[in-house]
């Protein structure tokens, strides 16, 4: 039995350097997408949501376990992987209005479902977010959005652990006081058959800009090869595949806002995965700019293989890991949502 649970509820100048999406299954999803989208509110929010108290949370998604499998060898290629760390580097310069806020590390034992959240500071809205481990490649990432679909207080991830060992794990959110207009967007929802992807996309209305987002997968039986904002800034994918027996509905968001001033969409050096490789990519913003979200792409016809980590790794650069469990070479790239 696969395993499922509910939507979690704890207790202006323009730059675009990369043609980020080009998967012909994304542009059959695109038709009547703007039209689809369905904002959880027709009016944007003007204030602030109100913290919860904490700075974060999390524990293990309730319901029953069914057989799991589990990655029970290394991977052929392994890049060595350090336990993550606070995400702002020596000598980088967070703006008031901008921090990157971070709870963890948490442990999650060996096979489980595992949810994590982190709270934005006061004041601030969370913008986009993401998940680091310590697993040299048997996280596999599930789920990623807003703390919830009205809330603008945090961030949460869903993850689930197929290796024989526990791991530690950190969830961030990035964190902004600036931005107006803010908007959490639902796209259509896509259904994947067993073994099959698809292209889940959230779409931006009346010159907001997505940058952040993420998907909602019941069942939980999926992994992410890919999620990324779109080449202008108005679009958020995600390319989730279908790793169950049973057919599995995937909920797009798009977190939208405006008041980001002049933007760049930077993807960062294209690598190619090998097959058996799991290794790391990171896109920097332009120097002088400053991070406000990023994903990982896989630029070509079929995506494979799974995102374990995407996170902020400073207060300007991007950081995923991806490991490549398909028999097929693939091409990776992390992508930067930068602003002034």
């Amino acid at each position: 039995m696969s395993v499922g649970f509910s939507r979690p509820v704890p207790a202006r100048v323009v730059t675009v350097t990369r043609v980020l999406i080009a998967l012909p299954l994304l542009l059959t999803a695109l038709q009547g997408a703007a039209a689809a989208s369905t904002p959880h509110s027709t009016v944007p929010s003007a204030a602030v949501a109100a913290r919860p108290v904490g700075n974060g949370g999390g524990g293990p998604v309730p319901g029953p376990r069914g057989a799991v499998p589990k990655i029970q060898q290394p991977l052929s290629d392994v890049e060595p992987k350090a336990a993550p760390t606070r995400p702002v580097r020596p000598g980088a310069v967070s703006a008031a209005s901008r921090q990157i806020a971070q709870f963890g590390p948490m442990t999650v034992p060996a096979g489980e479902v595992w949810r994590q959240w982190v709270y934005c500071p006061s004041g601030m809205r969370a913008v986009n977010g993401g998940e680091s481990n310590t697993s040299p490649g048997g996280i596999q990432l599930i789920h990623t959005g807003p703390y919830t679909p009205s809330s603008d207080a945090g961030w949460i991830v869903n993850v689930r652990n197929l290796s024989g060992s526990d791991a530690r794990m950190t969830v961030y959110a990035v964190c902004d006081s600036n931005v107006s207009d803010y908007l959490f967007t639902e796209g259509p929802h896509r259904t994947a058959e067993p073994g099959v992807y698809v292209a889940a996309i959230a779409t931006c209305t009346d010159g907001r800009k997505a940058v952040g987002g993420g998907f909602w997968p019941v069942p939980n039986t999926v992994n992410a090869p890919a999620l990324a904002p779109s080449e202008d800034g108005s679009v958020w994918a995600n390319y989730v595949r279908n790793t169950g027996v049973e057919n599995v509905d995937v909920w797009p968001y798009a977190v939208c806002v405006r008041g980001t001033g002049p933007y760049q969409v930077v993807s960062g050096a294209l690598h190619t995965f090998r097959v058996g490789q799991f290794a790391s990519v990171t896109a920097p913003c332009p120097q002088g700019w400053r991070l406000i979200g990023g994903g990982v792409l896989q630029p070509h016809n079929t995506p494979v293989g799974a995102v374990t980590d995407n996170y902020p790794d400073s207060a300007n650069s991007w950081t995923a890991w991806v490991r490549n469990d398909s028999p097929y070479e693939t091409q990776v790239q992390a992508i930067a949502f930068c602003t002034l």
